[in-house]
């Protein structure tokens, strides 16, 4: 499903930001100078909260949602007064912003209405503003009570596709459709196995004059949100594309590796895996905690160079109970894990009840024996 937020203005009040938010606004996704304006919105941000408040928004901006959901999360007030900040509603409704665009549309959808009524009560339901949240809150509920009869549309209409290739009735223009079905599951379940229905679909259309560049679109953009199912097919994909459309705008994007690209990728990884796995682990079989694991496992397999998802996805799945697939998600780490990286894993392998795996993991400079063994 589209994401309801897509158009949403970020941030909701730029009047409570220093200079109109403009330092914020300058931070976003595809401005090749992002991580420069995202440094300089942090560096302010210790000013004051209106400061913190925009280094949120920056964050959001540059596509970097748990960043920014944690960043504007530790302005809002507690009840305990630990928090003295005083409440804000632009805040409150950017911070249900990188709620949506992290996934989370249920407590985003609390955060809003919250607002609201808030509103409601102190008489300010009027004005240009009020008729923007009370459009995000339209919105947002409709495509959360839309998502079960999506959810439903779409594995009818895969139904039908497979049997039209049954019976050697299905064009081309059907084998799109079909994967283009497969990836709407994906998105909505955080399923990798609706991911790798839709990348063979989309492979088998790429030596076809008709759909090739389509399908090498979505499918390289498939691999940038999700990975591939094999570790070759991301090149494979790309080289492929390169060949059909050398200009594509995703090839770009895949491309960015730059100094401050990574450190953006890391400050995010870093936020998303701590929310990811906290959720993982508290809730369980019950949701978000299957869609938690779920989400660390495709991160791992799409941000290869950034082990930390990797290592989450390992711990989740580990508190789980799943020491096999725990060991599948470590393999698609590309680069070192840290010590304590590895700490943790070898205390997780060995309450999971696999002393030998735990030892595989045994920090070289730690002198203890996290397997209990010796």
């Amino acid at each position: 499903m589209r994401d309801p937020s897509a158009n949403w203005d970020v941030p909701f009040d730029a009047e409570e930001l220093p200079d109109q938010g403009l330092t914020a606004r300058l931070a976003h996704s595809r401005a090749h100078y992002a991580w420069q304006a995202l440094v300089l919105a942090q560096q302010q941000a210790d000013e004051s909260p209106a400061h913190a408040h925009a280094y949120g928004v920056a964050l959001l901006g540059c596509g970097m949602p748990f960043a920014a959901g944690d960043a504007l999360t530790d302005l809002v007030p507690r009840p305990d007064g630990d928090r003295p900040a005083p409440s804000s509603y632009g805040l409150r409704v950017d911070l249900a912003t990188a709620g949506v665009r992290s996934g989370f549309w249920d407590l985003a959808m609390a955060q809003l209405l919250e607002v609201a009524e808030e509103l409601l009560r102190k008489g300010l339901d009027h004005g240009r503003r009020w008729g923007d949240l009370a459009d995000r809150c339209r919105q947002l509920h409709r495509s959360l009570a839309l998502r079960d009869e999506e959810r439903t549309f779409q594995r009818l209409r895969i139904a039908w596709f497979q049997e039209l290739a049954d019976a050697g009735e299905a064009t081309v223009e059907h084998r799109l459709a079909w994967a283009r079905a497969h990836l709407a599951l994906g998105e909505l379940d955080a399923d990798g196995q609706e991911y790798d229905r839709a990348g063979r679909l989309l492979f088998a259309l790429a030596d076809d004059p008709e759909a090739a560049e389509t399908a090498l679109e979505l499918l390289v953009g498939l691999h940038l949100r999700a990975g591939p199912e094999h570790r070759e097919d991301r090149e494979r994909a790309r080289g492929l594309l390169h060949k059909a459309n050398p200009h594509s705008r995703l090839l770009r994007e895949g491309a960015r590796n730059d100094e401050g690209r990574r450190w953006m990728a890391g400050l995010e990884a870093y936020h998303a895996t701590t929310t990811l796995l906290v959720l993982a682990r508290e809730t369980g079989d019950t949701e978000p905690g299957l869609r938690a694991r779920r989400r660390l496992a495709l991160l791992a397999r799409a941000h290869p160079d950034q082990p930390r998802y990797a290592v989450a996805a390992a711990l989740a799945l580990l508190a789980h109970g799943e020491p096999a697939a725990a060991t599948d998600a470590l393999a698609l780490a590309q680069a070192p894990l840290t010590v304590e990286d590895h700490r943790a894993l070898a205390d997780a392998f060995t309450k999971a009840g696999r002393p030998d795996l735990a030892r595989a993991h045994r920090a070289p400079d730690d002198r203890s024996d996290p397997t209990g063994t010796e």
